[in-house]
């Protein structure tokens, strides 16, 4: 798969890549919940980690552009 465009994808897979560091996996959707808010509250997101993806639009962009919009290999 080639990159993301939207930044809310790229963020949300770094909320999820941090959601798998859990040992045990939420049973109930209240656990999900409380797992997410607590990842959320330890894992901060590097204040510069937003803007860098609004700043990598182009290259995305033109990545996307030089493969004919495909974005597989």
């Amino acid at each position: 798969m080639g990159p993301d465009l939207p930044p809310i994808e790229i963020i949300w897979t770094w909320v999820a890549e941090r959601l798998a560091l859990h040992l045990s996996p939420a049973n109930t959707v209240d656990e999900v919940w409380h797992k997410l808010e607590e990842t959320c509250n330890v894992c901060v997101l590097p204040i510069s980690f937003i803007p860098f993806q609004f700043d990598s639009m182009p290259n995305r962009t033109r990545w996307l552009a030089t493969r004919g919009g495909s974005c597989f290999y």
